[in-house]
Formats: structure tokens, C-alpha cells, sequence
């Protein structure tokens, strides 16, 4: 699953944009750890609906201190740990071939548009609990 996340890392770092250096900007880390949050968050929102629990558990701290806690770990694994920067995660995706590059994109992207989409559900629905 890792490698899932090493490998959207380095496609977003690609679509929005390198430095002067050819480096990725911490954008793309801070999307990945946006992503990541909204499956988290959605996740834990619809097992607390659905199990018949208060969404009052989850504030705005709690919810605020797993996004700054997925903000620093993505920024420390993909700027300051070596085996996991950019270049590196770079090489191993060219070595695919061109057919699991176009599989990956599309799983990819669907990731995007699913997670985006089942953290709004989750936000109406969980907006909408008690009425």
C-alpha cells in the first residue's frame, strides 16, 4: 500500500509542477496528506453513523491534529528520508512498463474522485445525524 502512496507522490508532484532544481514543491505532499485525511476521516465518520454513534467524538482538534500528524509524515518520508524522494520513487516508476503506468493512472485518479466524494457524503451525512 505504500508504494501506492510513494507512486500518487510522485504523479502529483509531476502534474502540478517541479522547482527550478527539478524538485517537487511540498504541494504535492501536502495533497497527498489532504488525501489521505479525507479517507481517514471519512471512514471513521461513516463507522460512527453507522454503528449508531454521536459524531460529536470527533472535533475539529482531533480531526486537525491527524491532518498536522499525516502533514509532517509525508513531508519527512518524501523530502528527508533518501530511499523515498522524489528521484528515487522516479526510477522505480520508470523501470514499470508503459501498460502499469496507465493502470495506476487510472486507479489513481478514481482514488482522487472516490475519496474526495466519500468525504463529502460522509460531512452531509454526518450534518444531517440527529435531525
Amino acid at each position: 500500500m505504500i508504494v501506492f502512496f510513494d507512486f500518487l507522490f510522485y504523479n502529483i508532484s509531476k502534474k502540478i509542477g517541479l522547482d527550478k532544481e527539478g524538485n517537487p514543491n511540498s504541494d504535492a505532499a501536502f495533497i497527498l496528506s489532504v488525501l489521505q485525511f479525507f479517507n481517514i476521516n471519512a471512514t471513521v465518520l461513516l463507522i460512527l453513523i453507522f454503528r449508531g454513534y454521536g459524531t460529536e467524538s470527533i472535533n475539529k482538534y482531533v480531526a486537525g491534529g491527524i491532518l498536522l500528524t499525516l502533514i509532517i509524515f509525508t513531508h519527512i518520508r518524501y523530502f528527508y528520508i533518501k530511499k523515498f524522494d522524489y528521484h528515487a520513487i522516479g526510477m522505480r516508476w520508470e523501470a514499470k512498463s508503459e501498460r502499469y503506468k496507465s493502470k495506476f493512472d487510472a486507479i489513481m485518479w478514481i482514488y482522487i474522485v472516490i475519496s474526495i466524494v466519500l468525504f463529502i457524503a460522509a460531512l452531509i451525512k454526518a450534518g444531517s445525524w440527529g435531525r
